[in-house]
């Protein structure tokens, strides 16, 4: 894989005027606000750049880039556990105690067949009974072109004993390429909904690994014209009588309806900004706000119900923040667990800082 950024010419909608500006080798911080700043200020309640120092986020526990440990995903138990998917194939689990101390946690499962620098280990759900799913994804990622060469992926039903199991691979044609990236288990359908980000797509997986695909829209593909990879729907979460998702170039929030048989509505903006360029993960609190990884701009945005875009952290404590998840248990219900994968940094030959922070934000989480 190629990790040289390259940015052209970028089109007047991201924020800059028609003359060239390229960047060549420059490691995630002048990536990231050579997109970010250059392009996207000024932001609702003042630039990245303006809020590095200090800021609510606190780091929980850092993880080993050596080790391959880039965390991408994490998600919740009912029982206040967590878990998280690393660069190396492994998802770790985290106990209440181990957030509430900063322990490293311990290795919960790993993914059989993978290869780490080809494989990508990415969203993680899930489910009442403790069974955990996860997303591994293999591509070819050109940072200099721009451009993202997929050739499919696999959703993975993980035991409690930590055993994983193939239980589909998608898209389900084999000579077709996607780019399966987060997914999300319903308890009231027992099925899983799995996002889709170059086809533009959400696929369904039942339980006994049978798939198809639930929802295509222009809202969930691609902007062609945004100058990032070419990654569509991303980021997904349950909310009432719905579903949202995350639109990585497409910078926006979209809201899906869905039917008492699961079935997919038509789907409606709930917020396109140029402070979501670059969306990622997704999480919704009690009060029907929205969280957003912003990994581009290295931010966590809140959007509300109306949509409206809120920028409230950014800078020092996140470094390419991919996902975020609300804590489940008793004194943690408050708190978003937000992954710094820092995959540009380690892949630029920089100083990566990956690890699960954390950012208080006085409202409990959506109960899952």
């Amino acid at each position: 894989m190629v990790w040289v950024v390259y940015l052209s010419v970028l089109p007047p909608k991201w924020g800059l005027n028609r003359e060239e500006t390229i960047m060549r080798g420059p490691t995630r911080r002048a990536f990231v606000y050579g997109i970010g700043t250059a392009t996207l200020v000024p932001l609702a309640t003042g630039d990245v750049a303006a809020r590095e120092a200090g800021g609510p986020i606190r780091t929980v526990v850092a993880f080993d880039p050596a080790a391959g440990e880039l965390p991408e995903s994490v998600a919740f138990d009912t029982e206040g556990n967590g878990y998280v998917t690393l660069g190396s194939g492994a998802i770790r689990r985290f106990s209440p105690r181990d957030l509430r101390l900063g322990s490293p946690g311990e290795d919960f499962a790993t993914v059989p067949d993978f290869e780490p620098g080809v494989d990508l280990l990415l969203g993680v759900t899930v489910a009442p009974d403790g069974t955990v799913y996860a997303v591994s994804t293999s591509a070819t990622i050109d940072l200099e072109a721009l451009s993202l060469a997929p050739s499919g992926g696999t959703v993975w039903r993980i035991g409690p004993d930590g055993t994983a199991d193939r239980l589909v691979d998608l898209p389900t044609d084999p000579d077709e390429d996607g780019f399966p990236n987060d997914l999300l288990y319903r308890d009231e359908h027992e099925d899983l909904l799995v996002t889709d980000s170059l086809g533009g797509a959400i696929w369904r997986v039942t339980l006994d690994g049978e798939a198809s695909p639930w929802l295509t829209d222009p809202l969930l593909e691609p902007d062609p014209e945004a100058p990032f990879l070419p990654i569509g729907v991303n980021g997904i979460v349950a909310g009432d009588e719905g579903i949202y998702v995350a639109n990585t170039t497409a910078a926006s929030v979209v809201h899906v309806p869905t039917g008492p048989d699961g079935a997919a509505g038509t789907p409606h903006l709930v917020a396109q900004e140029e402070q979501l360029f670059g969306a990622d993960g997704i999480a919704l609190d009690a009060e029907g706000n929205a969280y957003v990884a912003v990994a581009v701009i290295e931010a966590v945005a809140r959007v509300g119900p109306g949509g409206t875009v809120e920028i409230v952290a950014g800078g020092e404590g996140l470094a390419f923040p991919s996902a975020l998840a609300f804590g489940t248990a008793p004194g943690q219900r408050c708190t978003l667990f937000v992954t710094n994968f820092d995959a540009v940094e380690a892949l630029t030959g920089g100083d990566p800082e990956p690890s699960l922070a954390a950012l208080d934000v006085g409202i409990p989480g959506r109960p899952v």
